[in-house]
This record gives C-alpha cells, sequence and structure tokens, in this order.
C-alpha cells in the first residue's frame, strides 16, 4: 500500500539528495600560477675577431681579353680553346696586303715632302742672297720663308702617316701577353674583325683566386694580407690556404664590397669556376658577445613592429635574477657566426641571457633559471684557431 507524500516527508528526500551531491563533489581549490624554467648563459665579453665563410668563384689571377688594335681580315687561327700557350706565342694574324699597301703609299708621300722641302729650302737661300744685295723687296723674301716652313710642316705629317702605317702593319699579328690557357674564343678564319673586338679570352698560368663579396658590416676588419680558409663544393673534405690580394674600395650591389683571395698551391683538381667558400677572419677587433640563435624572440617581432620597429636591431630575453622575471631587451647584433648572434651593443658582463624557451615567454613574465649540475654558461666568443679569454680551447 503506497503512503501519501507529505510535505514532512518532501523535505527529508530533499535534504538527503542534497547530501547525497555534496559528498560527490569537492570543494573548488584556488589555483596557483606555474612558473617556467628558464635556461640561462651569463654574457661575457671577447674580441670580436671571428671566422665568416663567404661563397665566392675560383678565377685565374691573371686573365686578358684579347683583339686586335687594327680592324681587317682574319687570315689565320694558331689557338683553339683549352690550349695552353706560352709567352708572346702568335695566337691569330690579319691579312697583311692592305696595310702594306698604305705603309708604300704613305712612304711615297714622305719623299714627295722630303724633295718639296729641299726645292723650298733652295729657293728661300737664293730669296736671301737676293734681299741682301737688294735686288728683291722683304716681302718677296716672306713668301719664300713661309713656303718653306710650310713644306716643313707637310714633310712632318707625311713622317707621322708613315709610322701610324708601320706601326699597324706590325699590330697584324696577335700574341698572348704571358703563357696560359685559352679560355674562350670567338673568331674564325677570313671573318672581317673591328679594332676592339673581343676575339680571345687567356687565363694566365701564374696561380687562381677567388673572388668574394663582403658585406659592407665586415670589411672594415679585412686587410690585405689576411689569412683564410678555402673550401670547395665539389671537393669534401679539401681546403686550401689563401691570402686577401685585393680589397675594393668601392661598394657594388647589395652594399657589399669586392675581395680577390689567392690561393696558396692549389692543386690540379681546383679549377677556374669552381664554387668556392672563403672562411675570413672578420670584425674589427671590437669586443662581442655571442648569443645562440635560441635566444631570440621571433614572436616579439610583429608586436614590435606594430609599435614602431626594432630600429635594426634584435629582440632577446634577460634573466632578471633579483625579480625573478624575463625582461625583453634589444641588442644589436654585428653579424651571425655559424649559430650565434655576434652582439655589438646592448649586453654587460654578467648578465644572464635566456637562450632557451624564448618563443614561450613575455616581458614581465615571472621565471625562474633551470639549475642542472651546471647551472650558467658562459657567452664568450669562438676565437680564429686560439684559446677564449677564459684559458680554455676554442669550441
Amino acid at each position: 500500500m503506497t503512503r501519501p507524500i507529505t510535505p514532512r516527508r518532501l523535505l527529508w528526500a530533499l535534504a538527503a539528495a542534497f547530501l547525497a551531491l555534496a559528498g560527490c563533489s569537492e570543494a573548488p581549490r584556488e589555483e596557483v600560477p606555474s612558473v617556467k624554467s628558464v635556461k640561462t648563459a651569463v654574457a661575457a665579453l671577447s674580441s670580436g675577431i671571428f671566422s665568416r665563410a663567404l661563397s665566392g668563384v675560383v678565377e685565374a689571377q691573371d686573365s686578358a681579353s684579347l683583339s686586335f688594335p687594327v680592324g681587317g681580315t682574319l687570315l689565320e687561327v694558331h689557338a683553339e680553346r683549352g690550349d695552353r700557350v706560352a709567352a708572346w706565342q702568335i695566337l691569330a694574324r690579319l691579312d697583311p696586303k692592305p696595310f702594306e699597301n698604305r705603309l708604300r703609299a704613305a712612304e711615297a708621300r714622305v719623299r714627295s715632302a722630303q724633295a718639296g722641302l729641299l726645292k723650298a729650302k733652295e729657293q728661300f737661300q737664293r730669296k736671301q742672297s737676293l734681299l741682301n744685295q737688294g735686288f728683291i723687296a722683304k716681302a718677296e723674301f716672306d713668301e719664300a720663308r713661309a713656303s718653306l716652313a710650310a713644306a716643313q710642316g707637310e714633310l712632318d705629317v707625311a713622317d707621322s702617316e708613315m709610322e701610324d702605317a708601320r706601326r699597324d702593319r706590325s699590330r697584324t699579328a696577335l700574341a698572348a701577353p704571358y703563357a696560359g690557357v685559352v679560355a674562350r674564343k670567338d673568331v674564325n678564319p677570313f671573318q672581317e674583325v673591328k679594332a676592339g673586338e673581343p676575339l680571345f679570352e687567356l687565363m694566365g698560368a701564374q696561380g687562381l683566386k677567388v673572388r668574394i663579396m663582403v658585406p659592407e658590416s665586415l670589411i672594415g676588419g679585412v686587410r690585405p694580407g689576411d689569412g683564410a680558409q678555402v673550401a670547395f663544393a665539389v671537393l669534401k673534405g679539401f681546403t686550401v690556404r689563401g691570402r686577401v690580394a685585393e680589397v675594393g674600395a668601392t661598394a657594388e650591389a647589395g652594399n657589399a664590397f669586392p675581395v680577390s683571395v689567392v690561393l696558396d698551391a692549389p692543386p690540379p683538381a681546383v679549377r677556374v669556376g669552381m664554387t668556392a667558400l672563403v672562411s675570413l677572419r672578420s670584425g674589427a677587433g671590437a669586443p662581442v658577445f655571442l648569443v645562440p640563435l635560441t635566444a631570440l624572440a621571433m614572436d616579439e617581432m610583429p608586436r614590435l613592429a606594430a609599435g614602431g620597429g626594432t630600429q635594426g636591431k634584435a629582440p632577446i630575453f634577460i634573466f632578471d635574477p633579483t625579480e625573478q622575471m624575463a625582461r625583453l631587451r634589444l641588442v644589436e647584433v654585428l653579424d651571425l657566426q655559424d649559430n650565434f648572434l655576434a652582439v655589438r651593443s646592448g649586453l654587460a658582463e654578467g648578465e644572464e641571457v635566456i637562450v632557451a624557451g624564448a618563443a614561450f615567454l613575455r616581458d614581465g613574465m615571472p621565471v625562474r633559471r633551470w639549475t642542472p649540475d651546471t647551472p650558467k654558461e658562459e657567452l664568450g666568443l669562438r676565437l680564429w684557431g686560439g684559446a677564449n679569454p677564459a684559458g680554455g680551447e676554442a669550441r
């Protein structure tokens, strides 16, 4: 028999349900914000001289584009592309007949001018004698003197034309100015060529060099005589020593300066046109910090750009040990060295740079230093084949 639901019985049921629900849930706990651990490295100054690899192309130390100084018909060709030639070896000849004809005509004009001058001298001497005796007027003598000067001028012109014709006759043979290899040949027999038209490209056999383009930020630390290490794309694990021979005084494309590095005793496997990677000592010796690329706060770039930009500086985070916070800092970068930034300004010795976890940080965020067995590292600089300032070997 079902009992009727009374108000008292309903109240007890609701109380029981409330207690059951209370027993199934816990009171909410207050959340404690987590503090991220970051890896830091202590900034330490050291020399600003470091190695920078720049790509270039192997060239001959001596190279020349050869052409005839006079135009004419090519009669003979004595060299082909790839031929090795000796110094002053004849590479090609022009047809000499037109030049010989011009020379004979010039010689004939000289003989005619010489005869005219001799006649003018005799006439001048006769008129001078008559003038002294008072038989002719001075105007007639002056006319003879002018004729003598004109005859002398005609002979001078004829002599110059004969010398030009003789010189052009000697220029019908094109010779190699030094021993080398014919790199290019753009001519065939019986072809009409113009004066100054490039016909052969000659590479000297004396040595090889690599031409590179050095950025303006590094050119101040590159000087003639500086050492270099040169590697080649097609010769794995093979390097050649070199030295800086020429440093361009004017920037070219991209505000980079041309620099020539002469190779010391390159083997036969190194040839003109190969791609080379030249490692130079760069930097002007000013103290710098070497900061890993992982320290770059790339996620901050859009916000900084919207707020006026970085003025060409790089954003990194500094660990503030007093406040236990990450502080955003803009630093001036001199150049890249492998996977490191060479920082010129914006850091002070002893400051701790956050080198890991920058993508998850914000300026003023509470952080704590990660403490492995060796909690601090120094941001020094790899020296050119030497030891670091602390006395250890360069890594």
